[in-house]
């Protein structure tokens, strides 16, 4: 089974830094939220027709509370458009509680799981009104 975290979270609002208001709704594999935090490192690939852009990076999830979190995403581009960003810091909000995480975003819809070490997720993100970018992650626990 494919895996996810909240750094695919981070590189997917990375990599599209001004599509349209959507949540990210994930799962982790084991119905808890406490392997969410500390860092993960990361790589992405973001396509379409006009755009296709590969990125790498590091995020930091910090808990706020039981069910609340917070991620400082770092993310540089290895190759692509000058449409995709070169570099971009962000901080993302978010909540789990019972495995099920929710982040809402400005940036698409993204599905996938979370492991204990890695994570895969993939989506579709709407770059501008009528142009999306498909979207794979692959994470791990760094």
């Amino acid at each position: 089974m494919k895996k996810i975290t909240a750094l695919a979270i981070g590189f997917v609002s990375i990599i599209a830094s001004t599509f349209s208001y959507a949540d990210f709704q994930l799962k982790t594999f084991d119905g808890s939220c406490a392997q969410l935090a500390g860092k993960w490192n990361g790589k992405g690939h973001a396509s379409n027709w006009m755009v296709d852009c590969n990125y790498h990076g590091i995020a930091i999830i910090t808990m706020a509370d039981e069910t609340h979190f917070f991620f400082d995403v770092n993310v540089d581009k290895d190759s692509g458009s000058f449409v995709c960003p070169s570099h971009k810091e962000e901080r993302l909000l978010g909540s789990c509680k019972n495995g099920n995480i929710d982040i809402l975003t400005n940036y698409g819809t993204l599905t996938g799981s979370v492991g204990q070490n890695q994570a895969h997720a993939s989506g579709r993100l709407n770059l501008l009104p009528g142009i999306g970018a498909d979207v794979e992650i692959e994470i791990s626990r760094g």
